[in-house]
């Protein structure tokens, strides 16, 4: 155009110049510039220069168009002149040539074409085109149908107005586009995609940036922010977000600078129809003031932007899985500093090998619609140094924050932090709320509270989750499983450095005192512990958890795949419960400890069984123990240090529990509505034919002579042993056995051609039942020595327990301590809790005791009957056996049926009543057992004031009540009743008074509703007295003797004082006494009645009495001498035999209680009648 604008059009403030083909401004051999104000005269608003073209328009090089105040300028291409339309899409194109310009104060700038506007890149020497306000006014450029290309070195700047850019697409090269102000600037792709190359620069001050493109929009390195706060919208209507692409080399990041406005008010929105994809290395980096808001498969129509359930992902790992489930790995990122992110997706949130995190107090929310949160594979989260722990230096990975902020997933699909960390690491507050589908992976919070719930499970099988945590703690919840395995406190796994502060130790320990973790589910609780949080010296340390835990489960109860300990706190608490039918079980094959530490200690290996000085949970306010469960319990150590309330619907078996009372009032409950059983270390079957069990011990034919040293067979009764657990392979190899084939000639194992072994099949049993039976017995087998522990119980107060059966085996059996084990149980009383047993039917005690040393007593009530040892068993072995109380406690034992005492005994060893009574059956002393054992129990020394523990050395079997001569208590009464008979043969009943302390009024009563037999060992005491039908055998007091027998009287009585017996048929025997000795019945002929200091009758219905008179050359007190130096026998025989290691013994006073076997003899010496 060769018009000369400044000199044609001068005083017009309207100037609209039309072309039907194409407007050119100058051209580059001959730039113009038009100077809108100076050449018209007019300075004022509203004044307006239009160029309209039906083609083309176009900027020559180095040619302008300068505006002045007032005046606004319009380039329209693609005008039809003939319709009502201004602008006919698809025709019309605007170019702006290098170093031309459109230059405007407070007026607008406004170019539209029917198709593309064009700015021709710059170069070295010319820069590229140029579009400006500068005091207020607005630019708008236009391309309806065709590219809007801002190529390289253009400037695009409005100052104090808005800038908004539309085309089908965008390109934009290394251009710069500004707002100054609080203007909008806007740049809209309506009919595809939006380029944002390496190089350009989109700015405003304080206004926003709006990005829009009906197709993709690909983000490659642009600057693009805002200075002051505007907010930024980046829209893909139905197309990606491309955060890079495969151009992009090396890190590439997108950077808000802080803001320094106080509270985050500014916002990065990038929202997509379909996903948002990161290019390896991309990071939006989002300074002090700025929020990040990323959506993908965005409901654009919708009024809140909504995503659409399976639409849309945010990658930040460069996209979806491919068919084969492998996917990108690329390291995107986002972070922002005190400012929250907040990512929704209509399908899946995909990390890789970068993360999303805050660093300075910021929150995350993440949300899918259908697919999966993964927080990718970078693992980075703590360094440890003699300070403790920080965040470590090479940024948090995965999902979290860093210094503060809230983390919160929800997922339509599962969330996953195999390879990472979700978590809050800030020592400012900070929680964590997740929920999924399944939820798996590493989870953190330090200082704040943490939830889960899973729509189906948390963790799985194989990859249970890991839980770190500080303060606070963790609910955890899903309908079906729980899999943990663990919670862990991070500086205690992982920290081996000596800290500088504290108690200065390695891998010291730092949970809050209130820490906790609530797990609740439908089914399953499992806590497996399958591989802990360590470093390679602390690998062997048992699960520590917070001092808090409370588990809930349903049918599929509550499983422990390792030692788990609570950490030690006044305010640690153990809660369990399950519904049901809902078991407490160890993983199969395994027998594991659960404990709520009593330790004082800083260093962890004293928490699963160190004491404190003064117990942690005296006085505590803390929930307490309790399980109830509504299955089984099988398999479980269980340790604790205050008083527990266990219920169990179900039946028990291998299960040890160390408990104690921290008061007189407290009251320790195990209430089990089945049967409690501890299974012996062995398991037997009868078989039907003989097993060959030469193909396993032979040791030229086994192929597995392990197992065939586990087995042996008794011809006589048939039956085969197994010493330990039948594992499935096992059982495969005994149903289809090999052995190595012998040379008949060499006599040796045959080899083939590569020098290896030839096997044969074999047969071991055609009785393939019987063998399937011994393998089902077998899985009661306990899986260690744990279960030997029985239960215990320290402290004073109450042990109550109940059960339908009850079968010790072989284990510690039920045992009150006192202090003995925890000393500074002592200060708050050195006597033992009292036990109480209530069983609806038997009690069998294989080898093994129910005891209290420190004064306890011993209530046993059962509803069938009692065997106190092992029918088989000779009274010999070195196990401890019986029923008895040392120091004080008394013992009551009832059953509805026979009380069985084989080679054991029922007993009180310094103080205490003895009390057996059979309601319908027989009480047999029984068998009798050799030797000496010692009970140890605890005192306070006067001098120090200190708790000090002894032992002293007793002896005997059968039902007995003894002292030793430095005890200051009375003896204890005994009193026998059953039901039908009463037999004391080699077990005997005895009451043995070695310090003569008020044994004048001690009492031995026997009623028997049949037979009372006391032969061999028979019965000693102070005072007698017997009731039965028939009676017979040895009776020795060292005071009174009383025997009724409603039949017959067999007896050899020997009495300190008067003795009396009668029979309503006939007295046989010999009866002895001091004092006055007297005898009815019907026929006493055969007894011989002897008196040394009193009276001597014998009286008869029939008539025919017997001798009567006393003992002849025998001053009278020679027989109470006699009575006495028995005792003394008793004692001074049975401790001869000892005194080799009698010395060893007293230097070696056991920690715990002690029941020693040692072999001697016990001999009662009688007068010759």
């Amino acid at each position: 155009m060769g018009l000369d604008v400044n000199s044609a059009f001068v005083g017009f403030s309207q100037i609209d110049l039309q072309a039907r083909t194409s407007i050119t401004l100058g051209s580059a051999a001959s730039p113009v510039t038009w100077n809108l104000a100076q050449s018209t005269g007019i300075s004022a608003p509203n004044c307006q220069l239009t160029l309209e073209s039906g083609g083309s328009i176009t900027l020559s090089r180095n040619s302008s168009i300068v505006a002045g105040p007032g005046w606004s300028v319009t380039l329209e291409a693609g005008r039809d002149f003939n319709s009502a339309s201004a602008i006919t899409p698809g025709t019309g194109a605007i170019s702006l040539s290098p170093g031309s310009g459109i230059f405007a104060q407070d007026g607008s700038v406004n170019l539209l074409a029917g198709k593309s506007i064009t700015f021709s890149a710059g170069s070295a020497s010319i820069p590229g085109p140029t579009l400006s306000t500068a005091l207020g006014g607005n630019i708008n450029l236009s391309a309806l149908s065709g590219a809007l290309t801002l190529s390289s070195g253009t400037t695009v700047k409005s100052s104090g107005g808005s800038l908004t850019l539309a085309g089908a697409t965008v390109s934009l090269g290394s251009s710069l586009l500004a707002v100054t102000g609080s203007g909008a600037l806007s740049i809209s792709a309506n009919a595809g995609n939006l380029s944002l190359d390496t190089g350009p620069a989109i700015q405003t001050d304080r206004g926003p940036i709006n990005l829009t493109a009906s197709g993709n929009i690909t983000w490659k390195g642009t600057q693009l922010g805002s200075a002051n706060g505007g907010d930024i919208h980046v829209s893909a209507l139905s197309g990606n977000i491309n955060l890079g692409d495969a151009t992009t080399s090396g890190a590439l990041n997108w950077n808000l600078p802080s803001l320094n406005l106080g509270a985050p008010n500014s916002l990065l929105s990038l929202e997509a129809g379909n996903n948002i994809l990161f290019a390896n290395g991309v990071t939006v980096n989002a300074g002090s003031g700025w929020a990040l808001s990323l959506a993908a498969g965005v409901d654009f129509p919708s009024p809140a932007h909504s995503t659409r359930a399976g639409f849309g992902g945010v990658y930040l790992n460069g996209g979806p899985a491919d068919s084969h489930g492998n996917k990108p790995d690329n390291s995107g990122a986002l972070q922002t500093e005190d400012g929250n992110i907040s990512i929704a997706a209509g399908h899946e949130v995909l990390v890789g090998s970068g993360y999303i995190r805050t660093v300075a107090g910021g929150s995350l929310s993440i949300q899918t619609g259908d697919g999966n949160v993964d927080a990718g594979d970078l693992a980075n989260a703590y360094d440890y140094n003699r300070g403790g722990y920080v965040v470590s230096s090479l940024g948090l990975g995965g999902i979290g924050t860093a210094e503060g902020g809230n983390v919160t997933i929800n997922a339509g699909g599962n969330i996953l932090a195999a390879a990472s960390h979700i978590g809050a690491y800030g020592a400012e507050p900070g929680n964590v709320s997740l929920t999924a589908q399944n939820i798996e992976g590493n989870f953190l919070v330090r200082n704040g509270v943490g939830t889960l719930h899973a729509l189906q499970d948390v963790g799985a099988p194989l990859t249970p989750d890991t839980f770190g945590l500080i303060g606070g703690g963790w609910n955890i919840n899903a309908v079906h499983d729980v899999y943990v395995n663990e919670v862990y406190n991070p500086n205690g796994s992982l920290n081996d450095n000596r800290l500088a502060f504290g108690a200065q130790v390695v891998y010291q320990f730092d949970y809050a005192s209130d820490a906790f973790v609530s797990i609740s589910a439908g089914n399953s609780v499992q806590l497996l512990g399958s591989a802990l949080t360590s470093n390679s010296d602390n690998h062997n340390r048992p699960a520590i958890y917070p001092p808090i835990l409370n588990v809930q489960a349903g049918a599929g109860g509550v499983v422990l795949g390792n030692d788990l300990v609570l950490y030690p706190s006044s305010l640690g608490s153990l809660n369990i419960q399950t519904t049901d039918g809902g078991s407490l079980v160890s993983a199969p094959g395994k027998l594991c400890q659960l404990a709520v530490s009593d330790s004082s200690s800083p260093v962890y290996t004293d928490f699963l069984t160190g004491h404190s000085a003064v117990p942690l949970h005296l006085g505590s306010t803390g929930a307490g123990i309790s399980l109830d469960i509504s299955g089984d319990i099988q398999n479980l150590f269980l340790r604790v240090p205050e008083a527990a309330n266990i219920r169990v619907h179900g039946n028990v078996a291998n299960f040890a529990f160390d408990g104690q009372n921290l008061s007189s009032s407290d009251v320790t409950r195990l209430q089990i509505n089945g049967d409690y059983s501890n299974h012996p270390f062995f398991s037997s079957e009868t078989f039907s034919d003989v097993p060959n069990l030469n193909i396993l011990t032979d040791p030229l034919l086994s192929t597995d002579p392990t197992l065939g040293a586990r087995l042996t067979y008794n011809s006589t009764t048939h039956k085969l042993t197994l010493q330990n657990i039948m594992t499935p392979g096992d059982l495969a190899f005994l149903l289809n056995p090999t052995v190595y084939v012998i040379n008949p000639v060499t006599g040796q194992r045959e080899v083939d051609a590569t020098g290896q072994y030839i096997t044969a099949s074999a047969t071991f049993t055609t009785d393939t039942h019987a063998l399937q039976q011994l393998f089902t017995d077998s899985q009661s087998v306990p899986p260690n020595t744990l279960s030997l522990a029985g239960l215990q119980l320290g402290g004073p107060g109450k042990f109550l327990i109940s059960a339908h059966n009850m079968d010790l085996g072989q284990s510690a059996g039920i045992l009150s301590l006192g202090p003995l084990n925890n000393p500074a149980l002592g200060t708050i009383s050195v006597r033992g809790a009292d036990i109480s047993l209530n069983l609806a039917g038997n009690l069998e005690m294989t080898s093994t005791e129910i005891a209290s040393f420190n004064g306890g007593s011993i209530g046993i009530i059962s509803g069938g009957q009692v065997d106190v040892g092992y029918s088989g068993s000779t009274g010999d072995s070195d196990i401890p056996r019986g029923i008895y109380t040392g120091h004080g406690g008394s013992v009551s034992v009832e059953a509805l049926g026979d009380i069985n005492l084989d080679g054991s005994r029922i007993a009180t060893y310094n103080g205490g009543n003895v009390s057996v009574v059979s309601d319908t059956g027989t009480v047999d002393a029984g068998s009798g057992a050799r030797g000496l054992f010692y009970v140890t129990f605890s005192a306070i020394d006067p001098a120090t004031g200190q708790i000090v523990s002894s032992n002293d050395k007793f002896f005997g079997s059968g039902i007995m009540t003894t002292t030793t001569p430095n005890s200051a208590t009375q003896v204890g009464d005994i009193n026998v009743q059953a039901g039908t008979d009463i037999k004391a043969n080699s077990g005997g009943i005895m009451q043995l008074a070695f310090n003569k302390t008020g044994q004048q009024n001690a009492l031995v009563t026997l009623n028997a509703g049949n037979d009372i037999q006391a032969e061999n060992s028979g019965v000693l005491c102070a005072n007698l007295s017997v009731h039965a039908k028939n009676v017979e055998g040895l009776f020795v007091a060292g005071q009174n003797v009383n025997i009724q027998a409603q039949q017959n009287a067999t007896v050899t009585v020997l009495a300190g004082a008067s003795a009396n017996v009668s029979a309503g048929q006939s007295v046989v025997g010999s009866v002895v006494g001091v004092g006055n000795v007297s005898v009815t019945g019907f026929d006493t002929s055969g007894v011989s009645v002897v008196s040394t200091a009193g009276n001597a009758s014998s009286s008869s219905a029939n008539g025919s009495v017997g001798s009567v008179g006393a003992f002849a050359g025998v001053a009278a007190p020679a027989a109470q001498k006699t009575v006495e130096s028995a005792d003394k026998t008793i004692a001074s025989d049975s401790a001869t035999q000892s005194n080799q290691e009698d010395d060893k013994k007293k230097k070696n006073i056991a920690k715990g209680p002690t029941l020693m076997h040692r072999v001697g003899r016990v001999t009662v010496i009688l007068p010759n009648s």
